[in-house]
């Protein structure tokens, strides 16, 4: 009895695809929306991730020139 439970099981799961795509193409549709919306919430993470860190970097860069020109103006204050 055990054994043809076995042989079953074991031969359901030789059958089933578990590749990604054919396990969201058979969930249910909660489960669906709950991963396309984790998907575009990570995508939008990255993109806010992303601009900030353009922003930071040109934020340093214009600290960089400002603390240049400064040195340059302090040069020229105390001759």
């Amino acid at each position: 009895m055990e054994a043809d439970i076995t042989s079953q099981a074991v031969g359901l799961a030789s059958n089933t695809d578990f590749s990604l795509w054919s396990l969201f193409l058979r969930a249910d549709f909660i489960v669906k929306s709950v991963i396309l919306m984790l998907i575009g919430c990570s995508i939008y993470s990255w993109a806010v991730i992303i601009e900030k860190f353009r922003l930071f970097k040109k934020i340093n860069l214009e600290s960089e020139e400002f603390s240049l020109c400064m040195t340059k103006h302090n040069q020229w204050v105390s001759h």
